[in-house]
């Protein structure tokens, strides 16, 4: 506790967390630079393939017992399907079609997302002021999507936008259907069997662009690009993300995924020399502002990580 009046003590935890999101802003841009050599699922089969061994090893390690409850499996399938497999689909096609920048800003509307579908499965109450917030964040998003430097076309850009949407709705969708499950089990082991269900689902429709002889023909930097998405921006993050939330607590904390969307367009405005429209950056403000306005986790609820 703190005394009336006087700052909050910095706590290693904020090192992580600021160091977590700056990983998950550059992510983006890096997995951009990434599909210039791989196809898009087969970049995200190998990435998440690796990182869910990887997690999945750490976790069954730290928690010696990785059984879940019958009733628990169902909205774990859920969460896996629309966290991971439906995610990274939309995720890395959203990239193939539009710009990082444009995919940061829309990324910071996936809680005001959570809310509407909070609300709509009753799992939370939504006040006026709630429904304000989601409104702000929403026009925010059209933004970002129809005032693109050049304008709407009816184009690849605008469908990689759309299916940047589809990136924040699916992860909404997964933090709603993981909430019960974190209040029953660790955090970290739904996580490791999030991953790996997710993974083995992606796998169908993604194992027909792996092209082994070409992935094995990969320059040097290539790979270091790839370990940094898949070890920093999955593995490393998480453990992060939850290490700093359990110690700051989600108000604090959330303060910090709040700039990842901004980081995301620095990086992506310093390596890939790309540009918004001032009315994209006013949407981007206008997302943030209204999830800072309409966010009302009850206490103790889970807030998480990224698996982008």
């Amino acid at each position: 506790m703190t005394a009336a009046g006087s700052r909050p003590r910095v706590d290693v935890a904020d090192g992580l967390l600021l160091l977590t999101v700056g990983i998950w802003g550059l992510n983006v841009t890096v997995v951009k630079l990434l599909l210039r050599d791989f196809q898009p699922l087969e970049l995200s089969i190998l990435r998440f393939t690796a990182a869910a061994a990887i997690f999945f090893l750490v976790v069954s390690l730290r928690e010696h017992r990785m059984g879940l409850a019958r009733r628990d499996w169902g909205p774990l399938v859920i969460a896996a399907l629309f966290g991971i497999t439906l995610n990274q689909v939309c995720f890395v096609y959203s990239l193939k079609f539009t710009t990082a920048s444009n995919l940061s800003l829309l990324l910071a509307s996936t809680p005001a997302w959570a809310a509407l579908l909070a609300a709509g499965s009753r799992m939370e109450s939504v006040t006026l002021r709630h429904w304000a917030g989601i409104a702000v964040s929403m026009l925010g998003v059209a933004a970002i999507v129809l005032f693109r430097p050049g304008g709407v076309q009816l184009n690849f850009n605008l469908l990689g936008d759309l299916l940047g949407v589809g990136v924040a709705l699916t992860w909404a969708v997964y933090s709603v259907a993981l909430r019960p499950l974190v209040r029953r089990n660790s955090v970290f082991k739904v996580s490791a069997w999030v991953l790996l269900l997710g993974t083995i689902a992606l796998l169908p429709i993604g194992l027909p662009q792996t092209n082994p002889a070409q992935v094995a023909a990969m320059r040097p930097g290539t790979w270091g690009l790839f370990a940094y998405s898949m070890l920093a921006a999955i593995v490393l993050t998480n453990i992060f993300w939850y290490i700093g939330m359990r110690r700051l607590g989600p108000a604090r904390g959330t303060l910090y995924g709040n700039i990842q969307p901004f980081i995301g367009v620095l990086f992506a405005a310093w390596i890939l020399q790309e540009r918004l429209s001032p009315i994209q950056l006013l949407g981007g403000v206008l997302v943030v502002g209204g999830v800072l306005v309409s966010r009302s986790w009850p206490r103790g609820a889970p807030v998480e990580a990224s698996a982008a």
